[in-house]
């Protein structure tokens, strides 16, 4: 196995994210850069959703959150079908959704196609059950299934406390 090293940061979206590494770590190391108020972290074999944490404001400061931490993410294939139904008309770049959760299920870049067989790439995800695409919807298509075609690779999935909604969270992984 070889080492790997991989610094970086994502936005939080206020759900559990799935941050693709292409490796599984073997420690994992957060920090709200936004607000400076929550750090966490991993070492592989800890319990899924656990993680040291230390807080402000925290009567205790530094604690082992047992739910919503930390844990290993294996990946997908590609073609994983998406949650709930979705809308497109034509001529339009957006897609609505019913039941869907685009903020965990998709990013900008993926590849998604239709019950009828069209591919787009997703430019934006506004919320869980509405997303930009490109081009723009060839046909009006309702109440239909949408696979996503892109794969996703392994990593670590950031529970709910640390990722919050719009907040810049960096990070360090090591294998």
């Amino acid at each position: 196995m070889k080492n790997q090293v991989k610094v970086g940061s994502f936005t939080g979206t206020g759900a559990a994210y799935n941050l693709e590494l292409g490796f599984i770590p073997s420690a994992f190391i957060a920090f709200n850069l936004t607000d400076g108020d929550i750090f966490q972290a991993w070492f592989n074999g800890m319990t899924d959703g656990y993680a040291f944490q230390g807080t402000n404001h925290d009567t205790t400061q530094h604690s082992t959150a047992t739910s919503n931490g930390i844990s290993d993410y294996a990946g997908e294939g590609p073609n994983a079908v998406l949650t709930g139904t979705l809308a497109l008309t034509a001529a339009s770049g957006t897609i609505t959704g019913t039941n869907t959760l685009f903020l965990t299920e998709l990013k900008v870049g993926d590849k998604i196609k239709t019950a009828a067989g069209y591919e787009y790439t997703v430019t934006a995800i506004a919320s869980n059950t509405s997303c930009t695409v490109s081009p723009v919807a060839v046909a009006s298509e309702s109440g239909i299934l949408g696979v996503r075609v892109t794969p996703r690779s392994p990593g670590v999935i950031v529970g709910t406390t640390l990722s919050e909604a719009a907040k810049v969270i960096r990070y360090i992984a090591i294998r």
